[in-house]
């Protein structure tokens, strides 16, 4: 038994050894061989992905008086997910991105960030150093140290409902349509040659079956929800 473990640790020794030397004969400068699985999309994840911070955010979480958080179904809305209208005293929260622990902050408490949308309604910020509207379709805020922000709709008209909510820092509000990526995400993520994207586009037991029913990146996916956004895959 001892000489068979000796065998073992020499061959796993060796095989370490081999990869070392494929990694400094790489033609590729930085270039890894092997590949790599994403995680879900989550809000209390760490790594920004995209400038719009609402994409990282989670689902619609409706609310009723008498009711446990997050159970006051039904909720009315579009074939994008926003919400159409609400009901007498129910609204609707998400919690945006924005993991925080002792050593770590998504949002940081020395930046500014916009919450920018369209439509008319009333959006209000929980969870937050502070905020105020900056103007039509804007708000301003600043994120805590110690919490993530949630974002809720107390109000929204149905004739011209809220929709296209954004939430980026400040510097990205002209950038964030066209070059949507975190560039830190990027290079990150750049050297490994395979990526796998199964829990990333929430493939398991997804009720997607139809080209149709993708998310698209012009509504609100979300996390929480059943697909992502396909065209942020295949660039």
């Amino acid at each position: 038994m001892h000489d068979n473990l000796q065998k073992i640790h020499v061959i796993s020794f060796l095989f370490l050894l081999s990869l070392c030397g494929m990694g400094r004969s790489a033609t590729v400068p930085d270039q890894f061989y092997l590949g790599m699985n994403f995680s879900g999309i989550s809000d209390w994840g760490t790594e920004p992905i995209w400038k719009d911070y609402m994409k990282q955010s989670r689902t619609w979480c409706p609310q009723r008086p008498g009711e446990d958080w997050g159970n006051g179904w039904p909720l009315a809305v579009d074939s994008l997910n926003w919400i159409t209208s609400l009901d007498d005293e129910q609204t609707a929260e998400s919690p945006l991105f924005g993991s925080t622990s002792d050593s770590w902050t998504s949002m940081h408490p020395d930046t500014t960030y916009y919450v920018l949308y369209d439509g008319e309604g009333t959006i209000e910020l929980s969870q937050v150093e502070s905020y105020e509207s900056d103007g039509p379709g804007k708000i301003r805020f600043k994120p805590r140290a110690s919490s993530a922000p949630f974002l809720q709709i107390t109000a929204t008209s149905p004739d011209n409902y809220l929709r296209n909510i954004r939430v980026v820092s400040a510097g990205n509000e002209a950038s964030y349509e066209s070059d949507p990526w975190v560039l830190e995400f990027l290079e990150r993520w750049l050297p490994f040659p395979v990526i796998r994207f199964m829990d990333w586009s929430a493939t398991n037991d997804s009720p997607i079956r139809h080209w149709s029913e993708r998310t698209r990146p012009i509504g609100v996916k979300l996390t929480f929800t059943k697909s992502f956004y396909f065209c942020h895959i295949v660039v």
